[in-house]
Formats: structure tokens, C-alpha cells, sequence
């Protein structure tokens, strides 16, 4: 069934998203990340109908193509090639935790790095984890790709994370997943900002 899965989820993330715009339960432009089955593609008839009626949605979606799932370079470039016809961008879900996880940052042209939480939780207490984020930054740093952090669940992983040079974070210690994404608290937001100046210091100060 995992096709029929792959179908609905576009389906619904889509109608979805576009009724939260209308009722501006999300900010507009927000971006949508929708998880693809990696072995697995709409067909010519669900692409038809996903143009005809959220065309103006695709520039705003991002494509998550699980890493620990990635089957053929084949199947997975013709997803890319398809959201790139409408602007829309990609990203390597779940990063660190599958077999061949730099190999996939070679052959799939991705906007959005997610680490998977494995390489997130307690960074702050472990220099190996430190060790190999530094690296994977370097590349994606060099190669204009963004990075997110998934996981974040506390203030020290954050402060890491950031001094390492990651871009985005998710998790916990930012706030809850609800049906309209929350906002951080003024407190996590100040926290944020410490992080972000402390890091501008350490810069400068190289």
C-alpha cells in the first residue's frame, strides 16, 4: 500500500496547508515540508491533479526524502527534477542514520540537511558527535546547503549546535508540534539570540 500512502500524503499536506493559509492559521510563505516515500512517486494522473489544484502551493514545499530509506539515485533524481520545474526545493531527511549517508549528499542536489536526533542528543557531552557535525557542516557550508537540527531538547544542545554553525533547529526545547506550528516563548527566543551572539563573538574573535 505504500503507494496509496505516498498519494494521500501529498494529497492532505496540500488541501491541508492550503486551508490553514486561508484561514491564516499559517504565515504566509510558509514553507512545507511533505515525507517522501523514497522508492515510490506520484504517477502522471496525481501529479495532474496536484498542479491543477495546489500549483501555487509547489514553490513553497519542500520535499523530504528519508535517507535511511533511499533505494535508487534513479527514483530519486526524477522526484528532484519534478519539484524543481516549480521552484520548490529538497531535503535529506533524517541524516546520520542510514547506510550511506555522505554518499547521499553527493548524488542528491538537496536545499536542507535534517541531522537526525542520534547526532543531536547530548552533543554538548560528546566530542565524537562534535567531531563529525563539524565536518558535515564544512561540506554544507561550502555547498550552500542548509542545515537543521532535529531533536533539540535542551539549552546546551542548542549552544552547541549553533556555535557549530547549524542554521535551523526543531525540537522540544523550542516548543511542542501542534496542528498550528507554536510559537517559542519570549524565553526560548532570548535563548536563541544568546546562542546566535555568542557565536558572532566566538567569530570575530578568530
Amino acid at each position: 500500500k505504500l503507494q496509496q500512502v505516498e498519494v494521500m500524503t501529498w494529497q492532505k499536506a496540500l488541501e491541508t496547508s492550503s486551508e490553514m493559509l486561508d484561514k491564516q492559521l499559517l504565515p504566509q510563505g510558509s514553507k512545507l515540508f511533505i515525507n517522501s516515500i523514497a522508492s515510490h512517486s506520484l504517477g502522471p494522473q496525481d501529479e495532474k491533479w496536484v498542479e491543477e489544484h495546489y500549483s501555487h502551493l509547489l514553490p513553497h514545499v519542500v520535499l523530504e526524502i528519508t535517507e535511511r530509506e533511499t533505494r535508487s539515485v534513479e527514483d530519486t533524481n526524477g522526484k528532484v527534477e519534478y519539484m524543481r520545474r516549480f521552484s520548490a526545493h529538497v531535503a535529506i531527511d533524517d541524516f546520520g542514520a542510514g547506510y550511506n549517508g555522505e554518499h547521499s549528499l553527493l548524488y542528491i542536489d538537496a536545499d536542507y540537511v535534517k541531522l537526525d536526533m542520534a547526532f543531536v542528543r547530548n552533543v554538548h557531552l560528546d566530542s565524537r558527535k562534535r567531531n563529525w557535525l563539524s565536518t558535515v557542516l564544512s561540506f554544507t557550508r561550502k555547498n550552500h546547503i542548509k542545515v537543521i537540527a532535529e531533536g533539540v531538547e535542551s539549552l546546551e544542545e542548542l549552544e552547541v549546535l549553533c556555535a557549530l554553525g547549524v542554521d535551523y533547529y526543531q525540537g522540544y526545547y523550542l516548543a511542542r508540534p501542534d496542528y498550528q506550528p507554536p510559537i517559542p516563548t519570549d524565553e526560548v527566543l532570548e535563548s536563541v539570540r544568546n546562542a546566535y551572539a555568542k557565536k558572532l563573538a566566538q567569530d570575530d574573535s578568530r
